[in-house]
């Protein structure tokens, strides 16, 4: 085990045990199957595709991208300059602070306690990263609300078909679907994995 996840535990244990379940599903299997999966697809996306892309290091949003980690703890080895981890849960503030503060990670990163359709600030990034989109709007909505470059964004995106969740507002039937949904023109990767009593999705791609 990675005595870093062992001193956030202890982190959780000692000062939020009420907490404690939500750290312990942020790291379950399908968490850790679903996060090492998106990072190896947008690897090979990368690897195929920046040469045409300028920057040397990557700019992130995250959206709704809980307490960040593990996901950034896999994304260590890609050229990444900002990460923005944007979550209406004020709560993953404080935990995301505290993975920074053990992890130390080699880029600047950053959370924003909003709403993503509340967000108005100005930001370009390369890759726009939704594991969560079976909780939220359209990721069309999204984009238009964010004013994210068309040109340039790449959205990453999971979701599910797991309708029996409450909170699960959006899900979809397939990745495809998805795609769609997103209003994504050109399609990098487009995948899904069975998860025993639901099926995950993924796309990635561009808007044009």
């Amino acid at each position: 085990m990675d005595i870093r996840y062992a001193k956030i535990l202890k982190w959780f244990q000692h000062n939020h045990p009420d907490k404690l379940d939500r750290w312990i599903e942020s790291i379950s299997p399908n968490q850790i199957i679903c996060k090492q999966w998106l990072v190896d697809e947008l690897t090979n996306v990368i690897t195929d595709k920046k040469q045409y892309w300028k920057e040397e290091e990557y700019n992130v949003e995250i959206i709704g991208g809980w307490f960040a980690w593990p996901l950034l703890d896999y994304m260590s080895n890609l050229p990444l300059n900002k990460v923005r981890n944007v979550d209406c849960d004020e709560f993953c503030n404080k935990a995301s602070a505290k993975y920074k503060e053990i992890f130390s990670p080699q880029f600047e990163y950053q959370f924003f306690n909003y709403n993503i359709t509340e967000l108005k600030d100005t930001f370009a990034p390369r890759f726009v990263i939704n594991t969560s989109c079976e909780h939220m709007p359209p990721m069309k909505q999204i984009v238009e609300s964010r004013g994210y470059i068309k040109e340039k964004a790449v959205l990453v995106l999971q979701s599910n078909n797991k309708t029996d969740e409450p909170d699960h507002i959006n899900c979809v039937s397939s990745a495809k679907e998805l795609a769609l949904q997103s209003n994504c023109q050109k399609i990098y990767y487009m995948g899904e994995k069975d998860m025993g009593d639901y099926k995950r999705f993924m796309v990635i791609g561009k808007l044009c």
